[in-house]
């Protein structure tokens, strides 16, 4: 007999039980089956070496009458699949194994539901209660006007069957327990109630107490018959990738321990000891750590002092969750910083649940909250690939992939409020979706200069690609010839970004300037200590005036 299995998405295997070589007692079930599942666990760990078959488990539970398959978490998800089939049937892990609640057989005499002191006509409470699959108690109510009963038992019963399961479907479409419920009315006059679905967590289907349920033989009293069905659970435990240099792994699964969060002293540690000394890193985020309607802020303080020190990365603050910004006065109150490496974007994001299922986790709720700096990093990155990063990462380009909701809706009056102050808002526009609105750093007041996010990243990325791009220079005699060549290769590097469109301006002498020389950029004393340096002026898109940059370098080193 062969059993199909996918565990833990390794795909579909197939394993053979061979009765003969299982010993089978024969009088008693429960010795019979363990062998059985032993059998299975045996077969299934000789499929290979991978955790996910060395790990598995398979074991029979004596007073549920169940078998149970399970597998070790080797990946961020664990899951068994059993496929069906003959022997998946035999064993009740076929996916028709569904929870099932049969009634006490009603009378065999008498007209059972048109009419008589018991019938449904006679009772003031058409209502009946369920709770299928542990998802919750629900009420359905029959509408007697629609029944049409005839007065013969068997075609009325069946009837009421038919409107009990349509009224139980309607409850939840997205839901299988609901969606393919089934209820019906057998030749031994019982009513059977079947759940929908057998990939679920807890099987089961428990009728309450009351008129309809007396009259139907589901009633405690009535002693009516449940039989549990298949169940499954995912594991979801949350791991933390292990990744070193040459190496993408799996790494140490996340406990949820209770140890302290790191402090304000801890991030100052990781920035001074191991994140200055990426250079690479342009964009800051910090989880978790929204700026406070009141109180201390110090992780983003020192998150911000080190985006300052290091003047080539800029940190997306988040605003408060909860806290609606429509107007000025609101967002003074808040005390957020002014430095013109950090941006704010508003309001959070509502985005679909992973972990809701309809099925397996349906009291999960069905959208998360997520802080807005992380879409509008992935807007940055993404403008930055498609225009450049002189190009505004706001508008209808940019809109909010995967936004189930905002939090709030900004509307015209409060985005004239909120955007001089430099809160980038996220809007809902007519045929676009949600966009970014807004493309301003928090020193819009304080620094016009850097007012705009385009502006501070494009002078970022110049002055870092010219001191990536002139490291050549090292060892070369700080004289003229070198200044000459800085002035033309750094000088055909702006052209370049002149062609692209990332200035402004008609002409090149109008959108930059680079200039390199004694007298003009150094004094001897400069030369003296081995510094070479290169002052380039560019015209930005936005401002009308020039932003300078200074990029000096360590020259006629031995």
């Amino acid at each position: 007999m062969i059993l199909t299995l996918n565990i833990n998405g390794q795909g579909a295997e197939q394993i053979t039980l061979d009765p003969a070589a299982i010993t089978l007692a024969g009088a008693d079930i429960d010795v019979d089956a363990a062998a059985v599942a032993t059998e299975i666990q045996t077969r299934v760990r000789a499929l290979g070496t991978a955790a996910a078959y060395q790990g598995f488990g398979c074991s029979y539970d004596a007073p549920s009458n169940r078998f149970s398959l399970t597998t070790p978490e080797d990946d961020s998800t664990a899951s068994v699949v059993v496929y069906d089939g003959t022997l998946a049937t035999l064993l009740r892990l076929d996916a028709a194994q569904t929870a099932t609640l049969t009634g006490a057989a009603l009378a065999s005499t008498g007209t059972l539901f048109s009419s008589g002191v018991s019938g449904l006509p006679s009772l003031s409470d058409t209502s009946l209660t369920l709770n299928i699959d542990n998802l919750g108690d629900i009420t359905i109510t029959l509408d007697l006007t629609t029944l049409t009963l005839a007065g013969t038992n068997a075609a009325d019963g069946q009837r009421v069957a038919l409107a009990i399961q349509n009224a139980v479907r309607a409850v939840d479409a997205r839901i299988g327990s609901y969606k393919d419920f089934s209820c019906s009315y057998n030749s031994s006059r019982q009513f059977v109630l079947r759940s929908g679905s057998s990939a679920i967590r807890q099987s089961g289907l428990a009728v309450t107490d009351g008129a309809l349920a007396d009259l139907l033989g589901l009633n405690a009293a009535d002693t009516p018959l449940l039989t549990p069905g298949r169940q499954q659970e995912q594991g979801t435990a949350a791991v933390m990738p292990l990744v070193t240099l040459g190496t993408l792994a799996q790494g140490e699964q996340l406990l949820g321990g209770g140890a302290n969060p790191p402090t304000a002293n801890d991030y100052n540690a990781f920035y001074g000891n191991v994140l200055r000394k990426v250079r690479d890193v342009s964009i800051l985020l910090l989880p978790g750590q929204a700026w406070p309607q009141s109180g201390p802020h110090a992780i983003i303080d020192e998150s911000l002092a080190h985006c300052e020190r290091m003047a080539n990365r800029m940190l997306i603050v988040d605003p408060p969750k909860g806290l609606e910004l429509t107007q000025a006065a609101t967002v003074a109150q808040l005390g957020l910083p002014t430095s013109t490496y950090s941006v704010l974007y508003y309001p959070w994001v509502d985005v679909a649940n992973p972990f809701y299922n309809a099925d397996t986790n349906p009291n999960a709720s069905t959208t998360l909250s997520v802080a807005p700096s992380a879409f509008a990093a992935g807007i940055w990155a993404k403008t930055d690939g498609r225009r450049g990063v002189w190009k505004a990462p706001a508008g209808v380009e940019a809109r909010i992939n995967g936004a189930a909701a905002l939090a709030y809706k900004v509307e015209e009056l409060e985005q004239d409020q909120l955007n001089p102050l430099g809160v980038n808002c996220y809007r809902s526009m007519p045929n676009y979706g949600a966009v970014v609105w807004g493309s301003r750093t928090l020193a819009t007041k304080a620094d016009p200069e850097w007012r705009y996010v385009p502006v501070r990243r494009t002078a970022i990325f110049i002055e870092q690609s010219i001191f990536n791009g002139i490291q050549w220079s090292v060892f070369e005699p700080n004289d003229e010839p070198l200044w000459g060549a800085l002035r033309s290769n750094i000088g055909s590097f702006m052209n370049g970004l002149f062609r692209a469109g990332a200035f402004q301006g008609a002409t090149a002498n109008e959108a930059y300037f680079v200039r390199c020389g004694l007298g003009d950029t150094m004094t001897q004393g400069d030369i003296d200590r081995g510094q070479v340096i290169v002052i380039v002026g560019f015209a930005p898109l936005k401002p009308a005036e020039f932003v300078i940059v200074r990029i000096q370098q360590k020259v006629a080193q031995q």
